[in-house]
């Protein structure tokens, strides 16, 4: 009977105790393969540097004399890209990009572009969809050709694949593929005619998120 009285109080002054404790939230354990911060949870920010690795690119040009020019060509190029991850929906993404073009390197360009990027996931890897809008003021030639040929700006389109390696928390490798075109022939001024520009292009790239 003694210790039935003794133990009523403890119960008593115990149940207010338990019921606070049970009401602080806990953790939920990571779903396996994920980050405990993933950048791809919500909204944050990632800057990379990227270089193109690929290329399959294509010109042509017409009104040149009597003839018209079609054939590979190379495309080299390294850039920045910025990028603000939303808490849903696709992210934003904007880059700066210095190219040369040409078999002989004979054409630079200034390109940035904007677009959007859809993650397919959160897991450390992550595909993606991505589709751009470009822009550049023009071609820069080489000094032999620079007095013949002068381009007017220029406006083309990219879009493609990618996949995201999250390294940890903070730090990724993107690597993409792309299919580019112009929206329109690039006008080579003093009455040269146009080129065109167009092709595959595969790059990777490193950066990190915040």
């Amino acid at each position: 009977m003694t210790r039935t009285v003794l133990a009523l109080p403890l119960l008593l002054l115990s149940a207010p105790l338990w019921t606070a404790c049970s009401a602080v939230p806990r953790p939920s354990p990571a779903a396996p393969g994920l980050l405990a911060e993933s950048p791809f949870q919500g909204q944050r920010y990632a800057l990379s540097v990227r270089a193109l690795a690929y290329e399959d690119y294509e010109q042509s040009a017409e009104g040149l004399g009597d003839e018209s020019v079609d054939g590979e060509t190379d495309v080299k190029g390294w850039g920045l890209e910025a990028e603000l991850v939303g808490s849903g929906g696709p992210a934003v993404v904007f880059g700066w990009t210095q190219r040369e073009y040409g078999n002989d390197q004979e054409a630079d360009a200034d390109e940035v572009h904007l677009g959007l990027k859809f993650y397919l996931g959160s897991d450390r890897i992550v595909p993606y969809g991505i589709a751009n809008l470009r822009y550049s003021e023009g071609l820069e030639f080489s000094p032999e050709l620079a007095p013949a040929f002068q381009t007017q700006d220029y406006f083309g389109f990219a879009a493609g694949f990618g996949a995201v390696f999250l390294v940890d928390a903070s730090f990724f490798i993107d690597v993409r593929v792309q299919y580019e075109d112009l929206l329109d022939d690039i006008e080579l001024g003093s009455g040269l005619g146009d080129a065109g520009l167009s092709g595959w292009v595969g790059s990777i790239g490193a950066g990190f998120s915040f």
